[in-house]
């Protein structure tokens, strides 16, 4: 999403500070803020990982999202484990209070479950491509 009246008007949501800004300070919200996901093209063809990942934190995101690929998280992971503390120091907050607050509720999912391509959305593809096939 593109907020042209934003003082970066070419910078997505995700990765302007100016929208951030009005979702903390003028609408008072404290709780996490998850990325869009960062691979999508609106970002990945104009923003180096590096950009993307620092600059998510930089405008104010607490959680990067990077859905499919599994090379493109790895990068984003090394980016972040070289970031200055003081960009960290506030998501990290708010993700501590956020488990403190649910944490009981929550599973863990095995990293093996995380990530496409599912089985059955294979499946599902399969049979797609196999009825628009046959019609």
């Amino acid at each position: 999403m593109l907020f042209p009246n934003a003082s970066m008007p070419t910078r997505p949501a995700t990765l302007s500070p100016a929208v951030m800004a009005v979702l903390r300070d003028e609408l008072g919200y404290d709780g996490l803020v998850l990325s869009d996901d960062i691979e999508m093209k609106a970002v990945a063809d104009h923003f180096s990982v590096e950009d993307r990942s620092l600059g998510c934190l930089r405008a104010g995101v607490d959680v990067i999202l990077a859905c499919s690929q599994a090379d493109l998280r790895e990068e984003v992971l090394t980016k972040l484990e070289r970031a200055p503390d003081e960009l960290l120091e506030h998501p990290l907050r708010r993700m501590i209070a956020f488990k403190q607050r649910f944490g009981a509720r929550l599973s863990v999912v095995p990293l093996t479950e995380i990530g496409p391509p599912f089985a059955s959305h294979v499946a599902l593809a399969e049979r797609l491509r196999e009825q628009l096939s046959s019609t």
